[in-house]
């Protein structure tokens, strides 16, 4: 249990400057294996897609729920090129009405004859049934880094295994839904309009 914690792979959980890693795996296109070398090719070009990412986003968001949000993981490097695992948590936002036309949270409950949103100017607000829950992450935050696990105990050692274990895994989950992706798609470009709004001057009839 030991070598496997010692010798797991890391990297930085901020910048390189700021000294800190935790546990990680390096899923650069070039260090996955393709069925062949056309796919490969096409993963280049489908990075650059969202949709790309979209099963691979399900996967890590699952991972976070599963451990109520005190583990996270994210990409990090200067091209995403590292999945790494996080501390994180979750906290009440503190929001205590929400509008019902338009959404808008608000910091304070509604008083008698004081529900107008200060947002679309309708009084649909209403005060909120349970605290609003929103989770954190404290990328700057080591894990296990210099640490001796020769000084913990077994229980302790079992379960930080098994959360890097489950961590290994969901990252092979994700690297074959990217791969799969990559298989069964390829980059097309798109030209697409936008619409803007914009004020212009008329003639008051």
């Amino acid at each position: 249990m030991i070598a496997y914690l010692t010798d797991h792979f890391r990297y930085d959980t901020a910048n390189s400057w700021n000294a800190s890693t935790s546990y990680a795996a390096n899923v650069k296109i070039h260090k996955l294996t393709f069925p062949s070398n056309e796919v490969r090719n096409r993963a280049y070009d489908l990075l650059q897609t969202d949709e790309a990412f979209e099963d691979v986003g399900d996967i890590m968001h699952q991972f976070d729920e599963d451990h109520s949000y005190e583990w996270q993981v994210g990409f990090n490097g200067r091209r995403n090129g590292y999945i790494v695992l996080y501390h994180g948590g979750i906290k009440d936002t503190g929001h205590k009405s929400r509008c019902t036309s338009c959404g808008q949270l608000n910091f304070t409950k509604i008083e008698e004859n004081s529900n107008k949103c200060g947002c679309c100017n309708q009084p649909t607000r209403v005060n909120l049934t349970a605290p609003r829950m929103q989770s954190f992450t404290l990328p700057g935050k080591s894990v296990d880094m210099g640490e001796d696990f020769e000084e913990w105990d077994t229980y302790s050692l079992k379960q930080r295994v098994k959360l890097v274990m489950e961590f290994d895994r969901m990252v092979e989950q994700c690297i074959k839904a990217f791969v799969d992706f990559c298989t069964s798609h390829e980059a097309a470009e798109e030209t697409y309009s936008v619409q803007k709004k914009r004020l212009v001057a008329k003639e008051i009839t």
